[in-house]
């Protein structure tokens, strides 16, 4: 078999037909890093979605799978710039109430700015889609049952008082 850097480098480079490619010869996917975070969740973040389907589909890799922080592939799409990416997850019938329970503190001030005073708080993706400004992402998680009350919970109207409200867009 081939090397699995040259998948990562594939998928690291946004080449669906370069990964095709490896994959018709054997090439096997690299194991996640030290922190959990694997090929599926670097797609997520960066809104990928042909190659997160490609992962998901030939390589089987796992949308529910978390990293050390109890992320998985949703929280990271929720990040992004993707609404697309959210989706496609979404179809996959995941849990999007799924709380990221491992978040240290300096990550959550990463997210929520530097008022955010919660240690220890759990994360969802609806959590963070709001507060990333994400709103057809919020939408699109709402519609599949994602709860406000839920991981940060009650601590959610804090969180984006935290930031500007005006980067909620419409």
């Amino acid at each position: 078999c081939a090397l699995p850097i040259f998948i990562e480098m594939a998928v690291t480079r946004d080449s669906v037909r370069i990964a095709r490619a490896l994959i018709t010869q054997g090439v096997l996917l690299p194991d996640p890093d030290s922190s959990g975070f694997d090929l599926l969740m670097y797609t997520a973040v960066h809104g990928n979605v042909p190659m997160m389907e490609l992962l998901m589909d030939v390589y089987d890799l796992q949308p529910d799978a978390t990293d050390n922080g109890d992320w998985t592939a949703l929280h990271y799409a929720a990040m992004s710039q993707s609404p697309a990416a959210v989706e496609a997850l979404l179809r996959r019938d995941l849990d999007c109430n799924d709380s990221a329970t491992g978040t240290d503190h300096n990550s959550l001030c990463q997210i929520f700015g530097e008022k955010y005073g919660c240690e220890n708080e759990s994360l969802t993706p609806l959590n963070i889609a709001i507060v990333s400004g994400h709103s057809r992402s919020v939408q699109l998680l709402l519609e599949h049952g994602a709860s406000l009350f839920t991981g940060v919970g009650s601590s959610i109207l804090k969180a984006v008082q935290c930031r500007d409200p005006a980067k909620l867009r419409s």
